[in-house]
């Protein structure tokens, strides 16, 4: 029990253990407390200059990145300000380009126009007669003949008058592929005789028989897409006929005596 007892240790207090170091030199505790600082330094340097380094990494990376952006940027621009001026270029040149198609077109139509009133002229004796019947082989004597028959016949007028020349003009057949006579194209030697017969046939208006100017394909358009109006003005009693492509309109002598003329689309 003795030998147990003086066995066993007591615990030694922290002042006996602090104590063990007295024992140590003083200069090889110094020694080592500054090696560790120089070490931890060492670390934190290399730590440190680690950071930096790679921070003035990534910021040349950015700058280079920058001046990248920058340098393509400018060329854009300039690309850009190229292209401004082209586009300006080719829009001055578009603008003159319809101006000067403007001016063709406006020139154009007016040659148009005297084309058709030289045309109309050019018919201002004729008439288109419709109703005529057609024989095979028929030659241009037998049909001057037949119009003669038809204005002494149907219209009552003699002496017949002076007939230029007489043919037949359009296609033999009509839209649904039946056989039918073709105009007859007359050509009076006076304008006067022509409008008698004009008129003379307006009054009388033969049976089966139709007489009518003889004019550009143009001007018949004109009227055609005028008819409409035409039509409503003899309905309401008034008078309506056309002046070659213009529609004129007059009330009757006992009305107010008004006219109204209407254009064609040409103006």
């Amino acid at each position: 029990m003795s030998k147990k007892k003086s066995s066993q240790r007591k615990p030694s207090s922290p002042s006996a253990e602090a104590g063990e170091y007295d024992d140590l030199p003083e200069s090889i505790s110094s020694s080592v407390l500054q090696d560790l600082l120089k070490a931890q330094e060492c670390m934190f340097k290399s730590f440190m200059e680690s950071i930096v380094s790679n921070l003035i990494s990534r910021i040349d990376n950015l700058v280079k990145d920058f001046a990248g952006l920058k340098s393509s940027l400018e060329f854009s621009q300039k690309d850009i300000a190229s292209h401004d001026e082209q586009l300006s270029a080719v829009d001055a040149e578009l603008k003159n380009t319809v101006s000067d198609v403007a001016n063709l077109q406006t020139t154009v139509n007016k040659h148009l126009q005297k084309t058709i009133y030289l045309e109309n002229q050019s018919r201002r004796n004729n008439l288109r007669f419709e109703g005529l019947l057609e024989d095979n082989g028929e030659t241009w004597e037998t049909t001057e003949e037949k119009v003669k028959k038809v204005l002494v016949d149907k219209l009552n007028l003699e002496p017949v008058p002076e007939i230029e020349r007489a043919h037949r003009a359009g296609r033999p057949t009509r839209h649904d592929g039946t056989p039918k006579p073709r105009t007859v194209v007359c050509k009076f030697t006076s304008y006067k005789a022509k409008e008698s017969i004009l008129k003379t046939a307006r009054r009388m208006k033969p049976e089966g028989l139709h007489i009518f100017e003889d004019l550009a394909e143009e001007t018949m358009e004109k009227r055609r897409a005028q008819l409409p109006q035409l039509r409503q003005a003899k309905a309401q009693g008034k008078i309506a006929y056309f002046s070659l492509d213009r529609l004129i309109i007059k009330d009757r002598p006992n009305g107010s005596g008004a006219m109204a003329s209407y254009p064609s689309s040409s103006g």
